[in-house]
């Protein structure tokens, strides 16, 4: 099996970068750095105070509407033959709960206060967190038309600590080759339910941790023209480089090419512990993939149960320098897993 390829462009536009209508304003993150191979240039309405059981600071008027990108590289969006492939089953626990009524709120949210609570919100447009100690809950993301550029549900780039997403739903509305999920570092998230998106989840840094959370339904494109194969390569979790990072007790089901897929194309991968999870799909379940930078190392996989996936019996794929550290994992047969020889 072909190791994952990058999407092009992807670590050049992937902050919340969506056009937005005239009557909001571009608002600039409070002093956070963002990655050197990021760029941000979201526009949104001012989101300066704490948002507290569905009020905002500010507000935006119409949803957005989506601009293409001014990149030189970037491609009409093609007539696309778009699939989900079902979930196999259901989680409940997870998303916004049963019977809470939400807030709509028209327009994108750039949040840049520290300490600011999203509570009870619809959200029709994208989030990215500028700020520290933010906490996002009992609200729904589902974005807007992305256009050509490469933009995720949720964002959070740059310097901010401690952003709790929990009890969350983020399923797009306008599925599109240029949308994940959830992207970004330094978050924890809890009992999401993300789906309707190519990657539910990408992490690029450090201090990461998903648990308790259902991430299904991945959108394939045919043809995708972010891939040199013209096909999405379609992750729940991508790893693009980072280290203390803990996926536990999830359902992780639905995508094309990996469940979970480790590469280095961030920067270094290590310390990484994937454990308790339901976890199938892809071509092989778990993928790991050096991208020339040496060793993954520190990197756990444990009690875990496992489905099927497209290759038989590749539950776990890693070069043999990159051998995790196996314990008590087990398809759902009761078969012990072993780890498939990668490249």
């Amino acid at each position: 099996m072909s190791t994952w390829v990058s999407r092009p462009a992807v670590l050049a536009a992937i902050g919340a970068t969506i056009a937005a209508a005239a009557a909001v304003v571009i608002v600039t993150a409070n002093g956070s750095a963002h990655p050197p191979t990021a760029t941000d240039g979201a526009t949104a309405p001012t989101v300066g105070l704490p948002v507290v059981n569905g009020s905002a600071g500010a507000s935006a008027g119409a949803s957005p509407s989506a601009t293409p990108s001014a990149s030189p590289s970037a491609k009409p969006t093609p007539t696309v033959a778009k699939t989900t492939r079902p979930a196999t089953s259901r989680r409940t626990g997870v998303g916004v709960p049963a019977g809470l009524t939400l807030k709509r709120h028209n327009g994108n949210l750039a949040i840049t206060k520290d300490g600011t609570v999203v509570d009870g919100l619809d959200i029709y447009g994208f989030v990215s967190v500028r700020a520290s100690n933010v906490t996002i809950r009992n609200s729904r993301v589902r974005g807007t038309d992305p256009g050509t550029t490469n933009s995720a549900l949720i964002s959070a780039y740059g310097d901010h600590r401690n952003l709790l997403i929990e009890d969350t739903t983020l399923r797009a509305d306008h599925p599109s080759p240029y949308l994940n999920g959830l992207q970004g570092r330094n978050f924890t998230a809890r009992r999401l339910d993300i789906s309707q998106v190519v990657d539910t989840a990408m992490i690029f840094g450090d201090n990461a941790t998903i648990e308790d959370s259902w991430l299904h339904g991945n959108t394939h494109f045919d043809p995708d023209p972010n891939q040199p194969d013209g096909k999405s390569h379609d992750d729940n979790i991508q790893i693009e480089g980072g280290t203390n990072i803990l996926i536990r007790n999830n359902t992780i089901e639905g995508s094309f090419n990996a469940a979970i897929m480790v590469t280095q194309n961030y920067a270094r991968s290590s310390n990484i512990r994937i454990s308790g999870n339901r976890i199938s799909g892809g071509g092989c379940s778990i993928n790991l993939s050096e991208k020339g930078k040496g060793p993954i190392t520190g990197m756990t996989i444990e009690n875990n149960v496992f489905g099927p996936s497209r290759v038989d019996n590749c539950a776990v794929i890693a070069p043999p320098t990159s051998t995790p550290t196996m314990r008590a994992n087990t398809y759902r047969d009761g078969t012990t897993v072993k780890v498939r020889k990668g490249i």
